[in-house]
């Protein structure tokens, strides 16, 4: 049986994705249920499952990206428990995704799958061609060397800048939205980032996976110039580095480097293992995002996703999203993880396959 999501099926959906999706670390159940309700209405959000004997075993959401000022920008995921695939399940959702996308207007839409998996024979087959690859790499804080950060903060605050927790943004949220509208489109393939300040504030600032004392900044006076975003699950000691970037006109000094360890220190000391992180590339063989970082390594037998999209003809002879060719691609701001920055979980895909890729 297929139907809408409900609030009681948030712990079997976090494992569902847990299960899926090792090496994207999922959030906390209060984190995931925040991101389920955490949509805009305009963003036309859906989610599904799929249920056997009462029991959870699919996973489906089609939805409109909001973070991209890029028009009817689809986004959509299904992922099926590895024991009931082979019966039809992650075609039905599917087709839910589908006709939710087609009923709302999406013009393109995009997916994940893990690298190799059944995942991306699956899109390949609907149509769908990759277009970025984002390697997960994960290190153990407390193996990570700190020599260099000391000097490096001491160097930082001769130029009058200086490291604070994420907290001391607290009662800024203004400034902290004004820094991630501007560094919002570092990532490779999100260059149309739109970030609302009012949708902002309920789906990022108010995230509760977001921790404001293992996350850092870095300030010019009052003003905050770089920043390190960090997910937590300590219950599960474990942790995202989420988003890094520093506004366009301080790079080149360090910055990033500077948070990055900093919040390594803090995740050392309080239990923290092992910190992930995603680093984006697109397919025609651009650089890496200079979201990466030398203290990561990729993770053991984990293995790297590929971001697809499909943009499909919409006339009175088709539906938009049925089955036909694929036109081009138009990338927008898609989600990493349940509860992550942005509501990044719009894009990640199966395991090993079953269902959208």
């Amino acid at each position: 049986m297929i139907r809408p999501v409900r609030d009681g099926n948030v712990p079997a959906v976090r494992r569902l994705f847990l299960e899926l999706v090792p090496e994207i670390p999922v959030g906390t159940e209060t984190g995931f249920r925040h991101w389920l309700k955490s949509h805009p209405p305009r963003a036309h959000f859906r989610g599904v499952v799929a249920e056997e004997s009462g029991e959870v075993v699919g996973w489906a959401q089609a939805f409109f990206d909001w973070h991209t000022s890029e028009e009817a920008a689809g986004r959509a995921w299904v992922g099926v428990l590895p024991s009931h695939r082979g019966r039809g399940v992650g075609r039905a959702l599917a087709a839910e995704a589908d006709a939710h996308l087609a009923a709302i207007g999406a013009r393109s839409v995009e997916s994940f799958a893990r690298k190799g998996s059944e995942g991306e024979a699956f899109a390949e087959q609907r149509g769908f061609v990759q277009r970025r690859l984002e390697i997960f790499s994960s290190v153990d804080p407390r193996e990570v060397e700190q020599g260099a950060l000391e000097p490096l903060e001491a160097r930082l605050a001769g130029e009058g800048l200086r490291l604070a927790p994420l907290s001391e943004l607290r009662d800024r949220p203004e400034a902290l939205h004004d820094l991630d509208v501007a560094v919002g489109s570092d990532v490779p393939g999100e260059e149309d980032v739109e970030l609302r300040y009012d949708e902002w504030m309920a789906g990022t600032f108010a995230a509760p996976d977001l921790s404001w004392e293992g996350s850092t900044v870095v300030f010019d006076r009052e003003r905050p110039i770089a920043f390190c975003l960090l997910q937590v699950v300590a219950d599960e000691r474990r942790a995202e580095n989420d988003f890094t970037a520093t506004r366009p006109e301080y790079r080149g000094r360090g910055l990033a480097r500077l948070v990055k360890l900093a919040s390594l220190r803090w995740c050392a000391g309080n239990g923290i293992d092992p910190c992930t992180r995603g680093t984006t590339r697109r397919t025609c063989g651009c650089a890496p995002s200079t979201a990466g970082s030398a203290t990561a390594k990729p993770c053991a037998g984990r293995g790297s996703g590929s971001h697809w999209s499909d943009r499909r003809r919409a006339d009175s002879r088709r539906p938009p999203l049925g089955s036909c060719e694929s036109e081009s691609t138009h990338f927008g701001r898609e989600s990493a993880h349940p509860c992550a920055r942005h509501a990044r979980i719009s894009a990640v895909g199966s395991a090993s396959g079953g269902g959208w890729p």
